[in-house]
């Protein structure tokens, strides 16, 4: 595989970082002290594989909760769904990501416009009216997904709506950290990184029966009395969903705890891995190297948990603002094991 010029700004500034840090007994001590960061340290959430209890893509045929997971099943569940123009519809689209059409929506929504999908194509159609031939095809740009619907004006119940992914590597299913330009390479290989012989028994739980085993059936709650004459059978058009949650497993180190996600780390390539020896610098603890190596909680994995998404924070400025990373520099840092920032690859920015 060919380096592109990122890779190359990347070997060359870490080549120079080196360099002067052999000369510079101060920056070598705030590299090394950088690198002891709990963020270095840590496994990473953007480095995580995720399983949602309610991905309506696993089976559960036994009303005990049982799930078995191997590769297969990681591959199938975890790996970034990519939906190729011209799109699918969104059941379809809802289908293969494992969610609701509510969520594809949601996904499918202008960015900053406060407008659900279908009002942003009125405010075209409004805008278009004008015309002679307005368009019938209006395209919305989504938060993760694209849209393109058709609109038949004599018939609209004929109306087509198709949704796609943006990106070449396509969307997490988790709907946590989604793959963006940057980080889509190195999330689109995760799942490929477990090895062939792994196994975990998995529980979920049913959040809102609150029972393990013996779970009943969806509506079987709501079963006909017999002792009341009056009472009436419950309609089989509208059966009651389930919430599920996982239990956080206990025979694999974890807490018990029943959670909407569980997270399996995933080792972190770094070129510190690579050339931390080689170029005088102590090798550093790379990300993820003492991270459990099964699916657990969040607080059982011990995650760093941040957002690689447009480098968004939880951190708040003086002013109240919302304090804002930039993504580049954090995939630098990462890459790097923080050796590294953006400004040492870039030197114009």
């Amino acid at each position: 595989m060919p380096y592109t010029d990122f890779d190359r700004a990347i070997l060359d500034a870490w080549h120079r970082a080196h360099e002067e840090a052999k000369g510079d007994p101060d920056k070598l001590k705030a590299i090394l002290r950088r690198r002891e960061m709990s963020t270095y340290t840590r496994p990473l959430r953007s480095f995580s594989l995720v399983l949602r209890a309610n991905d309506s893509r696993i089976e559960d045929n036994n009303w005990f909760g049982n799930v078995r997971i191997d590769r297969a099943r990681i591959r199938q569940l975890c790996s970034p769904v990519n939906i190729p123009y011209p799109g699918e519809t969104l059941d379809e689209a809802a289908r293969l990501f494992g969610v609701n059409r509510t969520t594809v929506s949601r996904w499918a929504n202008p960015e900053d416009s406060g407008l659900t999908w279908w009002q942003d194509v009125k405010r075209q159609m409004r805008e278009m009216s004008d015309l002679r031939w307005p368009p019938r095809k209006y395209e919305v740009v989504g938060r993760r997904l694209m849209l393109e619907h058709f609109h038949i004006e004599a018939n609209p119940k004929r109306s087509k709506t198709h949704v796609w992914t943006p990106g070449y590597h396509g969307l997490d299913p988790s709907g946590e950290v989604w793959s963006d330009e940057l980080w889509a390479p190195t999330r689109a290989g995760l799942a490929d990184k477990v090895a062939p012989s792994f196994v975990q028994q998995l529980q979920r739980v049913d959040r809102k029966l609150g029972a393990a085993e013996g779970a009943s059936a969806p509506g079987s709650e709501r079963a006909l009395d017999i002792s009341n004459p009056g009472a009436k059978a419950p309609s089989a058009k509208s059966p009651r969903a389930r919430v599920w949650q996982w239990l956080c497993p206990e025979a694999d180190g974890g807490c018990g705890r029943p959670v909407y996600k569980l997270y399996l780390p995933m080792p972190v390539w770094t070129l510190l891995r690579v050339f931390g020896e080689q170029n005088g610098l102590e090798p550093g603890v790379s990300p993820g190297a003492g991270a459990p190596k099964a699916f657990l909680c969040q607080r059982c994995a011990g995650l760093i948990y941040e957002s690689a998404e447009r480098g968004s924070s939880p951190g708040r400025r003086k002013g109240g603002k919302r304090r804002r990373v930039d993504p580049m520099d954090r995939l630098i840092k990462r890459m790097s094991g923080g050796v590294l920032r953006r400004q040492d690859v870039f030197t114009d920015s």
